[in-house]
């Protein structure tokens, strides 16, 4: 059964059907009921279930579902506001999907990484973690997670005090943005570089960004 097809099943369905399953298919399984149980504001049993998944898919040798388990669990401790945790969870995570040549999962993995190593107030760690995750969406040649990452950099750049440099990864940003025709998020980085433009007391190039954000909107 296809994972799109579990989600039409009652949760009696499928506890039945992991007491039946095994291996990749049973990773799938937890990873529905995991799904639910957050939902359901049950974060504890979310992590147990993913948990299971984990030690599942490393039993079953499939290291991409195993490095998605870790991923959750980071998702997870980061809601729990375990920050530390979380961002050890999304460095291993990322160095698994790397090890497979999931570099768009490795980025997106290096970023919840940032933005727990953020959240911890860690910011060269933050910094670190964003330009890492620059690397891997480059290498895998995906803009919207480039763009991504280039924000998180500019942001982790601008509380460093390094403003000319937040301003380029802004840039970097943008233009990655652009050329995925994502205006909105053009807009999300132009209203951040107005911030930076502000306290550098770049008033006139901060009210020419402005005028495209209203453009825009």
């Amino acid at each position: 059964m296809s994972t799109d097809d579990q989600q039409y099943l009652s949760d009696d369905e499928l506890w039945a059907m992991l007491a039946e399953s095994q291996g990749s298919e049973r990773v799938d399984v937890l990873f529905e009921l995991a799904e639910r149980a957050s939902a359901r504001g049950d974060e504890s049993r979310a992590m147990t279930l993913v948990g299971e998944a984990e030690a599942t898919a490393n039993a079953a040798d499939d290291p991409v579902a195993e490095a998605r388990a870790v991923f959750q669990q980071g998702v997870l401790l980061y809601r729990a506001a375990e920050y530390t945790d979380s961002a050890d969870r999304y460095q291993r995570a990322a160095g698994l999907f790397a090890s497979v040549a999931k570099d768009g999962w490795a980025s997106s993995a290096h970023w919840g990484r940032a933005d727990a190593l953020r959240a911890m107030g860690d910011y060269e760690g933050w910094l670190a973690a964003s330009l890492d995750a620059r690397a891997s969406a480059e290498s895998e040649g995906d803009l919207v997670l480039f763009g991504n990452a280039s924000l998180m950099q500019a942001r982790a750049l601008y509380y460093l005090d390094r403003e000319e440099e937040s301003l380029q990864a802004c840039q970097d940003a943008r233009d990655a943005y652009r050329q995925v025709g994502l205006p909105g998020r053009v807009g999300q980085v132009d209203d951040f570089a107005i911030t930076v433009l502000l306290y550098l007391g770049g008033t006139d190039r901060a009210l020419d960004l402005a005028r495209g954000c209203v453009v825009l909107a």
